[in-house]
């Protein structure tokens, strides 16, 4: 990797396995069966880029965040920061490197201190890491903060349950950010949201992401939203990685069967078209997490499967500029070209 090129990467993920114990038979029974959440994910970010991590629920999105934070346990691999590996510092430099990983969670409301009103919420952070602020700097810092997310200092003695969930989103967002981090992990933020108020979220995200240089990982369910924050798209599946793209590639040339059949789920604009699910278009009544085949993960829901795919497993690699984990991906891309050229 070119030294630029390396000095550009604030954050590297190496072969992150993680797996959770599923309790049968009691919370203390021995030899507990484990369920592979991750299995092998490596990535990149670079400085000031946003990168888009989606799939269906189950595929491990969240799971990725929270282990990349080191808020999860890790079974094997590396998480690096700046070049420093995260998940093998002591527990108080690890702490203060928590200045720079922020992230901001699905519920907005369940997110926020019910006992707290907004001004001593947004404080906090302030007060964990720079114990000896004083108190007028605390204040300038809070409303300043205030008034970026678009809310006025009027709200510092209220609660949260005084507010609506885009509000609530709001103060957690600028909660995360009045540390001034260098990366922002933001876990399907406008899920819960009305679709005007997930509009409004995305785009302060957007003009956040821009003022302040930030880095991000946008976790998010709906494809639609994703090309208006992100650069990149990272598409997992079953806790492995399926293709790797910028924006413009992957929504106007996805490869890999499972992006398309994602994409094609996008609602659209025409009231005589019906998004069809992916579960039931694909539908694997066999498919356990438990046990994972021997081959492609997708093996069992792809239209393209081949006997290969059924007993060897697929490794990422580059193809044209993405990284795509398929067999046969060259040759869906030469389909991909063919029809595009047709029509």
């Amino acid at each position: 990797m070119p030294a630029a090129e390396a000095q550009s990467v604030v954050l590297k993920v190496v072969d992150l396995h993680c797996s959770y114990a599923i309790h049968h038979g009691g919370f203390w029974s021995r030899n507990q069966p484990r369920k592979q959440i991750l299995h092998g994910v490596s990535f990149e970010l670079q400085r000031g880029e946003a990168l888009a991590i989606i799939g269906e629920s189950g595929s491990g999105k969240t799971t990725l965040a929270r282990a990349v934070l080191g808020l999860l346990p890790v079974d094997q691999g590396e998480v690096y920061w700046r070049g420093e590996a995260l998940l093998t510092l002591p527990a108080e430099i690890l702490r203060l490197r928590r200045r720079d990983l922020q992230m901001v969670f699905q519920d907005p409301q369940g997110s926020l201190n019910p006992r707290m009103t907004i001004g001593d919420i947004l404080a906090e952070p302030l007060h964990t890491f720079f114990p000896r602020m004083a108190s007028v700097q605390v204040r300038e810092r809070v409303r300043g903060m205030l008034k970026m997310v678009g809310l006025l200092p009027q709200v510092l003695h209220r609660y949260a349950h005084e507010f609506s969930g885009g509000q609530c989103q709001r103060i957690a967002i600028a909660r995360a950010l009045i540390l001034n981090p260098r990366l922002l992990v933001c876990d399907e933020p406008v899920s819960a949201l009305d679709v005007s108020i997930q509009a409004q979220i995305i785009y302060l995200l957007k003009d956040l992401q821009r003022k302040l240089q930030l880095s991000m990982l946008f976790i998010g369910h709906d494809l639609a939203l994703v090309p208006y924050l992100c650069n990149r798209v990272l598409v997992l599946y079953m806790g492995e990685i399926m293709e790797i793209a910028d924006c413009e590639r992957l929504y106007t040339q996805p490869i890999h069967p499972y992006t398309r059949a994602m994409l094609a789920a996008i609602p659209r604009p025409d009231p005589n078209w019906q998004p069809t699910p992916i579960s039931a278009a694909m539908h694997d009544p066999a498919r356990s997490d438990l046990q994972r085949p021997a081959g492609c993960l997708f093996s069992n829901r792809c239209p393209h499967v081949q006997d290969r795919c059924r007993s060897e497993r697929p490794r990422l690699r580059q193809v044209r500029r993405r990284q795509v984990s398929c067999h046969f991906a060259e040759q869906l891309m030469q389909s991909s070209d063919d029809i595009q050229a047709n029509d």
